[in-house]
């Protein structure tokens, strides 16, 4: 537990303070686009006639080919495309079918056509809400820091780049200074970044009475410092922004590595527990013990006296106790008097099966 250092969450929160909001990200992004698009330094105007567009312009409103297969591109998905012509309103794949609005717009008069400045799809559910919420949620996390351990300075390691898309012919790809924008936000984020890694597994729901005299003095001290002072480990404030930030897969067409493999887990989530797994070098048999336990449907509750033996362990695994019930650190089981028992439906037992898969393949459990 090295890492709970507070000048260090200090030293982290002025840097994620220099994270733009979702709401900057959301202008930022559709303005470059639309000045990438039009070729337009004039960004206010909201509509384009299609005549004025460049063949290369007009080349991405359209499928891509992929590996000699047409498929549809990363931003006729991440943004919501509109053109007008003599009275009708077209939405691209509004309807859920690309093939038809597609067909739709290439029987439209070209020159009676406008394009709308695309826009971001962030609603729940959309492409590109991981990364508004994962914004928001930094946002989160800075105030939680601020309000228990006060952030003096802003840093300034964080710059959004000036260009964010460039267009090639049929193609549209982020910058090289996004990419690198992008891959410094990453090292701010479970499990990359040590500091929230740690933040995450201290969330573990053990009662502090319990892990008196088990866990040394100075790791309660400093939990107590980063403001854990209920009679459980676990700090809302903290785990609520984490858990959001666990679900970024990628953004645009920068991708998490070996997000792809996961239907359910998110991109970042999945590394959580592929790290743990590659890299935990305490007791095998304790931690097969544990994670035997939290990786059934509806794990047990602790019998009396072991909630010790859960905390002696519990900050070096990716488990946390819900109900009395030990279960993944990012998910949750339901409450004894709901009518359904075990981890949540809602995501909890297809992301539980995923987990369980990572601790199979690792060797952690059979």
């Amino acid at each position: 537990m090295d890492t709970l250092d507070v000048s260090r969450f200090k030293n982290l929160g002025a840097t994620i303070a220099g994270l733009p909001d979702s709401e900057e990200f959301h202008r930022r992004v559709e303005d470059d686009l639309w000045q990438a698009f039009t070729g337009r330094e004039d960004i206010e105007s909201e509509e384009i006639a299609y005549e004025e567009l460049s063949a290369i312009s007009k080349s991405i409103i359209g499928y891509a080919e992929q590996e000699g297969t047409d498929v549809v591109p990363w931003w006729l998905q991440s943004f919501s495309w509109t053109a007008r012509a003599r009275g009708e309103t077209l939405t691209l794949g509004q309807d859920g079918n690309l093939d038809d609005s597609l067909t739709k717009f290439e029987n439209f008069d070209p020159q009676a056509t406008k394009i709308e400045k695309p826009r971001l799809r962030t609603g729940r559910g959309e492409t590109e809400n991981e990364i508004t919420t994962a914004l928001d949620a930094f946002q989160d996390l800075f105030d939680a820091l601020d309000e228990r351990i006060g952030i003096e300075n802003e840093s300034s390691e964080f710059t959004f780049p000036s260009r964010i898309f460039e267009i090639n012919e049929q193609v549209v790809r982020t910058t090289s200074e996004f990419e690198k924008w992008f891959n410094n936000m990453l090292q701010c984020c479970p499990p990359i970044n040590d500091d929230l890694m740690t933040l995450l597994m201290a969330n573990t729901g053990v009662n502090r009475e319990a892990v008196d005299g088990v866990i040394p003095d100075e790791v309660l001290d400093r939990l107590t410092e980063l403001g854990f002072t209920g009679s459980r480990l676990h700090e809302r404030s903290y785990y609520r922004p984490l858990n959001k930030i666990l679900a970024l897969d990628g953004v645009f067409d920068l991708v998490i590595p070996r997000a792809d493999e996961f239907d359910d887990l998110g991109g970042l989530e999945a590394q959580v527990y592929l790290t743990w797994a590659q890299s935990y070098q305490g007791d095998p048999a304790e931690a097969s013990n544990w994670i035997d336990r939290a990786q059934v449907w509806d794990p047990n509750s602790l019998e009396e006296g072991e909630e010790a033996a859960f905390g002696s362990i519990a900050f070096q695994m990716p488990l946390w106790l819900k109900y009395n019930k030990p279960c993944y650190v990012s998910l949750s089981v339901n409450s004894p008097n709901s009518k359904n028992q075990g981890y949540s439906r809602a995501g909890g037992q297809d992301k539980r099966r995923e987990v369980n898969k990572i601790m199979q393949e690792a060797g952690i459990v059979k």
